[in-house]
């Protein structure tokens, strides 16, 4: 019999509930069910970055569209390096870290997303009404939203991290209950029914969460009411005295860059560093003008504090000019940022100028006819969905060069006066040199800036 009780206790302390001190006290979710609704949908897919997989309430794969309708019993899966945003009813959204896992239901006003695996930030924009719900659960604990922002981490069925950037929660598990406010993260243990809260830092934010907080500046303005939190002026993770006289661009002090993060930018660039020195050894490239192979690379603010990488090596010429360095055809060129968090290369393009909030890309055509181009603004990555200008030449496109900017034909020297903007205020670029192979300026050597970076990350 004392057996029983205990396992009933147990069963029963694992039965969490968080609710806004506004809320009154904790309403029990309301009975979802597993089979779906036929009403309208009322939460949707809004946007995917990666892989990202949808089953419906049977377990069959659903093809992913534009804003697509979740109904209950939806589930909702990302990949590594892949994301979700989830939109309920236009002022709950919520978006989906790498590698987790969700499950949607709705009944009426009651919505519910079960994190099964991962991680999950949500952002309430207008109180509930008092014949509304919103829970975000695991398998043994219960979130219940009404106003609030933050994330929630489901490490195991045991285990939820609840962390809150803007309003107050109360957290209940089994006899123990604690509010938990702005600026504070609870960790629940519903095996023995515990729960324990401190303060956290920005650090402590993961990148999936301030890639799209920091968007939202009345946002981090509330976010820095509420809680004391600088989402957008975090101040710098390490020493900014490392990132003096390496070829940063942007205000050392100001750098948001997390030791995690300063260690994959180490990794990819001792990663290409690697593969210049190889291609020299296996005879890629010699050239009896060239001194050997020499890799050089920058770090710069990509908006807000956040860092990028630019990188450019080959076999070098001892030749220099007005303080470009020049590199022998072919040669290595990469970019590297931090959209949605994660460590991207950034591709297809092979030259790059960085400006003051925005970039210069090109990439010039295989044949060499000509190439397309766009300045992509700085928003705490490169965002390439958001082009302030775009330009294409082609010089052999039929008995005349064609040269067009966002699209509309102009004349060359039109052209040659938006491209004129790759010579002008650019802090650090890499180009293709006339009959050399590469210019690169404004950048150190790579192993100086590889030993700032391993010391960061320590």
């Amino acid at each position: 019999m004392n057996e029983l009780k205990r396992i009933l206790s147990l069963a029963l302390a694992a039965c969490l509930l968080l609710s806004c001190a506004a809320c009154g006290g904790p309403d029990g979710p309301a009975d979802l069910g597993q089979g779906g609704t036929a009403e309208a949908a009322s939460m949707w897919l809004v946007k995917t970055q990666g892989t990202v997989a949808v089953t419906d309430g049977e377990g069959a794969d659903v093809s992913l569209l534009d804003r697509l309708g979740l109904f209950s019993g939806y589930g909702v899966a990302t990949q590594a390096a892949s994301y979700g945003w989830i939109d309920l009813d236009d002022t709950k959204l919520t978006k989906m870290d790498e590698n987790s896992g969700v499950t949607v239901r709705k009944d009426g006003k009651h919505l519910e997303l079960t994190v099964d695996r991962g991680s999950l930030f949500f952002n309430v924009t207008k109180p509930l009404g008092s014949d509304e719900t919103l829970d975000i659960r695991s398998s043994t604990m219960v979130t219940a939203i009404r106003g609030t922002c933050g994330w929630v981490e489901v490490p195991d069925a045991e285990h939820m991290n609840v962390y809150i950037l803007e309003g107050t929660v109360e957290c209940s598990v089994g006899d123990v209950t604690e509010s938990v406010t702005a600026g504070q993260t609870a960790a629940i243990d519903a095996s023995v029914s515990s729960i324990t809260t401190e303060d956290f830092t920005v650090a402590d934010i993961p990148e999936f969460v301030l890639a799209d907080v920091t968007q939202d500046e009345a946002l981090c303005a509330a976010i820095r009411d509420a809680s004391g939190l600088d989402v957008l002026n975090p101040g710098p993770a390490g020493d900014p005295s490392l990132l003096e006289g390496i070829g940063y661009y942007g205000d050392p002090s100001a750098s948001t860059m997390t030791a995690d993060q300063a260690s994959a930018l180490a990794a990819a660039l001792r990663s290409k560093m690697e593969k210049v020195e190889q291609d020299y050894a296996e005879g890629r490239y010699k050239d009896p003008s060239s001194d050997g192979p020499r890799s050089f690379a920058a770090l710069f603010d990509a908006g807000n504090g956040a860092p990028a990488m630019i990188f450019a090596g080959g076999q070098h010429l001892s030749i220099s000019f007005e303080g470009e360095v020049q590199m022998i055809s072919p040669y290595t060129f990469a970019i590297w940022h931090f959209p949605g968090g994660e460590l991207t290369e950034f591709t297809d393009y092979d030259m790059a100028a960085v400006h003051d909030g925005w970039i210069l890309v090109n990439g010039m055509w295989p044949d060499g006819s000509g190439y397309d181009g766009a300045a992509l603004p700085l928003n705490g990555f490169i965002d390439a969905d958001a082009p302030l200008a775009s330009a294409h030449s082609n010089y052999y496109d039929g008995p005349v060069p064609v040269f067009q900017i966002d699209g509309a034909d102009v004349s060359e020297s039109d052209f040659d006066a938006w491209t004129a903007r790759w010579d002008g205020d650019a802090q650090v670029g890499v180009s293709h040199g006339s009959d050399i192979g590469a210019q690169c300026w404004g950048m150190a050597p790579a192993e100086d800036v590889l030993a700032a970076l391993d010391a960061w990350a320590e």
